[in-house]
């Protein structure tokens, strides 16, 4: 859904009386309830319908296609919130001390439909209360030599893990800010070896609540673990996320 334009309120001012499929008009729209109306696409001249939902001081609108066109309704909707981003060879490396959440850092964006993720501070913004998709991955690296540690090398019941954040980036976050996990559990001793983590989860998130991804891991020897972010041949440390269904 977005904000409607000005010249959606010039448009609708001069049709007030004339649109078929929804009586009435914004002057009467009821809070949280949906009015749908049948207008002109003029870039394809055909009709569309178009719904309305009064939340607060704002008018939320969302068009679909015509059916007669598509056989179902699909909605079209600016500013779509929807986004991927990936770690780049820059923060390849990235240190993760041991027993510590870290936040991973994700620099560079594939695509950013809303402008809702920030680069600076790797968390994507929820622009409106709604439903999100999530689906982050992580790969340790199996021989990293930055400060001389042995990474790559776990021992039985050593454990790395993967996590959702919500409005927490701390390295000892609140538990409530652990919104979603997946951990896994050395069974044998390894050594060089590369890992990784994935996690994939819908969340219900309010305007203004961010999500970040954090790592973390325990190793008996108490050494530092890398990430490692080689873009071929596909990006292996990344996150993407949108939103499902707004409420």
């Amino acid at each position: 859904m977005s904000n409607i334009t000005r010249q959606d309120r010039i448009n609708l001012h001069k049709n007030r009386s004339g649109i078929s499929a929804g009586k009435g008009t914004l002057d009467n729209l009821t809070e949280g309830v949906p009015q749908f109306r049948t207008e002109i696409d003029h870039t394809t001249g055909r009709q569309k319908t178009v719904q309305y939902i009064k939340n607060g001081l704002d008018i939320l609108k969302s068009e679909f296609k015509n059916v007669d066109d598509t056989g179902s309704a699909i909605p079209i909707i600016d500013n779509y919130p929807a986004f991927g981003v990936y770690q780049s060879a820059s923060a390849d490396a990235q240190q993760i001390e041991n027993n510590a959440y870290e936040t991973i850092v994700f620099d560079t964006k594939l695509y950013d439909n809303g402008g809702d993720f920030s680069t600076s501070n790797y968390s994507f913004t929820a622009p409106k209360n709604g439903i999100y998709h999530f689906n982050a991955r992580i790969l340790w690296d199996g021989n990293e030599s930055t400060g001389g540690n042995d990474d790559g090398d776990w021992a039985a019941g050593d454990y790395h893990q993967i996590s959702l954040m919500k409005n927490d980036r701390s390295a000892t976050p609140d538990g409530t800010a652990i919104v979603a996990i997946e951990r896994d559990t050395i069974q044998g001793a390894i050594s060089d070896e590369y890992l990784s983590n994935r996690i994939v989860s819908d969340l219900r998130l309010n305007v203004g609540d961010y999500i970040s991804v954090a790592v973390k891991h325990e190793t008996a020897a108490g050494q530092s673990q890398y990430t490692y972010g080689p873009s071929t041949p596909y990006i292996w440390t990344s996150l993407t996320g949108h939103l499902v269904c707004a409420i």
